[in-house]
């Protein structure tokens, strides 16, 4: 590791300006077990941030500004190993002359490699204003965002037998061909502001009272490249199960913009007895954030080139697809398939919304003597439009191989904004402060999550009742 931090406080008048800078470089060899494939792992970061709080009479001011930058690459040492057959691979981001490996299920694997560049940039700024007036201090603030990246991770072949006699005839039981993401730059914004009165109804009770707005605009791309860069990105499916999705949208206008997001909250505090012993706080509020930059990033693909092709055993065997055969091989195929029609890899809900939760906590604080302290509280947390994510590889018929919608990329993915999850929790902590000069604290938990997550296309084709459209499970 090479690291360099930086913390810089200036007085200016009634002002007062800090900027933190630091800057790593981590370096890291991974050892592989199989030969010649270690992993190189070249990393970076910087990262800029500023903070500006200027005060006069009942007013105060705090401006911020952050910058980072973080780079992440990984090399295994079998990339770069040169086909006996095919020859040098010029371009280092390309998988066409990789090397492609084998494994037989539970017995061994020859290497298998997968080269990983991503940049990442992200700026925010944010303006926040405060007003003492009388028993209220209102803020009023403001907040832009944008996470930009690049990134592009090539996977040689990857053939999978069933038993060693599927090895010696050749036989493959799965296939996975990965040109990767492209090389590409991306972005997602964000915009918000909000509204807050804390209010000192009485000396005994204090209310916080807040809105917030924010707007999530769509994620939007560009090829970096020659190779070119889209996400074809189709209406939504009247019926999953079919996976009948409809006409395809505009390469970069992959999902709508979320532009309705009221986020309103309130709070107290409340102490009950003239001695300030006992204390009750609680609140309420709605929160919502942006979709991860990663989520829509890993769906840029190449106009007609797959990002990830999966093949179960019946595709193989009417494509003639053997070991030892390269991308740029697999690759025609592929093209060949799709006759023109350009690569479909993510698919999104076409309405996506941004992840929201309903947050609750009710707290009773109570001071025993100049020494102890307990405490007890419950918290409560309600999620939904968090994304679930469908596998379209494992959507096929067991018995036949065939898929529903063979238009559809077996390879790819369907994202919707269905994920929910619900939180509660009693917590209880009881603590001593310095007696006999020793601190005791113990705090005790009692809580249950539940969430509706991994949703899956396994159950396209099986026979179970209670099947709905959905097919997804807690």
């Amino acid at each position: 590791d090479n690291t360099f931090l930086g913390k810089v406080d200036l007085e200016t008048g009634r002002g007062r300006l800090s900027v933190t800078a630091s800057r790593l470089r981590p370096y890291a060899r991974d050892p592989s077990a199989l030969n010649g494939n270690d992993n190189t792992f070249q990393n970076a970061s910087k990262r800029v941030s500023t903070q500006y709080v200027v005060t006069a009479g009942p007013w105060v001011s705090e401006s911020r500004f952050g910058w980072n930058n973080s780079t992440f690459d990984r090399y295994p040492e079998f990339w770069v190993k040169e086909s006996p057959t095919r020859g040098p691979q010029p371009v280092l981001a390309s998988a066409e002359k990789r090397i492609g490996s084998f494994a037989v299920s539970g017995v061994f694997s020859t290497p298998n490699t997968e080269l990983v560049q991503m940049n990442y940039h992200s700026y925010n700024f944010d303006q926040k204003v405060t007003r003492i007036m009388g028993a209220h201090a209102v803020k009023l603030g403001v907040r832009w965002s944008r996470e930009m990246g690049s990134k592009t991770n090539p996977q040689a072949n990857g053939f999978t037998y069933n038993s060693l006699d599927d090895l010696l005839a050749n036989r493959a039981s799965a296939f996975l061909l990965a040109m990767g993401n492209p090389p590409h730059n991306a972005w997602l914004d964000q915009l918000g502001g909000f509204i807050q009165d804390d209010w000192r109804v009485s000396r005994k009770l204090v209310l916080n009272l807040g809105m917030r707005y924010d707007i999530y605009p769509a994620f939007d791309y560009k090829a970096t490249t020659e190779l070119g860069a889209e996400i074809n990105n189709l209406a939504d499916p009247t019926d999953i199960r079919k996976m009948d999705f409809g006409a395809p949208r505009d390469p970069h206008d992959v999902v709508e913009p979320d532009l309705l997001n009221f986020a309103p909250r309130v709070g107290f505090a409340w102490t009950v007895d003239q001695e300030g012993a006992t204390i009750v706080r609680g609140g309420v509020g709605i929160f919502t954030t942006s979709h991860l930059l990663a989520q829509f990033q890993n769906a840029v693909a190449p106009p007609f080139s797959p990002v990830r092709q999966g093949w179960n055993a019946t595709e193989i065997a009417s494509r003639g697809v053997k070991w030892p055969m390269y991308p740029e091989e697999t690759n025609e195929i592929v093209i060949r398939d799709q006759a023109g029609r350009k690569t479909q890899y993510y698919m999104f809900q076409n309405d996506i919304k941004a992840p929201e939760t309903v947050q609750a906590t009710i707290d009773v604080q109570r001071q025993i003597g100049r020494r102890m302290m307990i405490s007890a509280g419950y918290v409560h947390t309600d999620g939904k439009n968090f994304p679930i994510v469908r596998n379209f590889a494992n959507a096929f018929d067991r018995e036949t191989g065939a898929r529903p919608n063979p238009a559809v990329t077996p390879g790819g993915w369907y994202i919707t904004s269905t994920q929910t999850m619900q939180y509660d929790a009693f917590e209880t902590s009881f603590r001593v402060n310095g007696f006999r000069g020793v601190t005791t604290s113990l705090h005790y938990t009692l809580s249950k999550g539940t969430a509706q997550q991994g949703g899956s296309l396994v159950g396209n084709f099986n026979s179970y009742p209670n099947a709905g459209s959905d097919n997804t499970r807690p």
